[in-house]
């Protein structure tokens, strides 16, 4: 259908259904009869406007909050827009209430145990080259009230597992006073949802702005619309 074709196709379904009204303006008739329009004509209408303007119509916001609730696209998932949005995950949820923090602990143990295994090995050959050089008068045990190396109070393998101990207990901190991880996905899912009903959202999913089954709130005649989609002015001219 030809631009001037479609434009026909809207004047004269409002000759037909509102004959008092003499306005041409695309931004009035969508302003005043995009609720009432059936799909082709909402969306000749509704195409001149961007997801956002569209937005700010009552009726849109609707159908795209009952689209989502009904046909839950992936879009709109959590995982998909939380690799979509990662700033606004972070700044929502955090990566210290995400489940791949497993992962991340899991590896920074992983490094400090493999740098305490390595120190300790290296310890044990500077102990034992020590025990070499040192001639020790005494046979009965010696206990050093301040030894020197990394297993020394001040070592290196002593202060690396200071510090993992410290991590832990701050985790367990943070687990146990910081908020439920589901809360702040439920956050996360609903500001996603808010932006994709106000139209600043970029997702391939504004189609529903124009589907009339998901009218909830905007009960119109169901046999009406079917017969304003068989009218022939929709025939190209």
């Amino acid at each position: 259908m030809t631009e001037g074709a479609a434009w026909d196709a809207v004047c004269a379904w409002l000759r037909q259904v509102h004959p008092d009204e003499h306005s041409q303006d695309s931004s009035v008739l969508f302003a005043r009869y995009f609720s009432e329009m059936p799909s082709p004509i909402a969306r000749i209408v509704g195409m001149l406007r961007s997801p956002e303007e569209r937005g700010l119509h009552p009726c849109v916001r609707d159908r795209r909050r009952l689209y989502a609730t009904l046909e839950k696209p992936e879009a709109l998932s959590t995982a998909y827009q939380r690799r979509n949005k990662p700033r606004l995950w972070l700044r929502i949820v955090g990566t210290g209430q995400d489940e791949e923090m497993d992962d991340a602990e899991e590896e920074k143990e992983d490094i400090l145990r493999q740098e305490a295994e390595a120190d300790k090995k290296d310890t044990l050959r500077q102990e034992a080259q020590e025990d070499k050089r040192r001639a020790i008068p005494d046979k009965a045990p010696v206990l050093r009230e301040e030894a020197s190396g990394p297993l020394s109070t001040n070592g290196t393998f002593a202060t690396l597992h200071r510090k993992y101990l410290e991590e832990i207990d701050d985790d367990e901190i943070d687990a146990g006073d910081g908020p439920d991880v589901a809360i702040l996905r439920g956050e996360f899912d609903r500001e996603i949802l808010d932006r994709f009903v106000h139209g600043t959202l970029r997702v391939p999913l504004y189609d529903c702005d124009f589907d009339e089954q998901y009218d909830n709130v905007y009960g119109r005649d169901m046999q009406f619309r079917e017969q304003m989609r068989e009218e022939t002015y929709f025939d190209d001219r």
